[in-house]
């Protein structure tokens, strides 16, 4: 099963709780866990450098940009 998770996870698991590692954990369920590109590029305002050591990992997968095509395809 595929988890893409957002912004509010991320802040939640890494910032507020500081456990990361429940969220990794989920692989062993095998869980897949995806992030958009634009949550590391930089929006979220947590420690970058737990979850780019968990995609560096393996455990965190990042997913492709969409396309702005794509978005304006799903806005009509």
């Amino acid at each position: 099963m595929k988890l893409i998770l957002d912004t509010s996870v991320f802040i939640a698991f890494y910032t507020e709780l500081k456990m990361g590692y429940l969220l990794t954990s989920l692989q062993r369920h095998e869980y897949e866990i995806l992030v958009p590109e634009y949550i590391v590029r930089n929006e979220i305002k947590t420690d970058l450098n737990l979850i780019r050591k968990a995609i560096e990992k393996g455990e965190i997968k990042i997913l492709p940009k969409v396309r702005d095509e794509d978005v304006e395809e799903l806005r009509f």
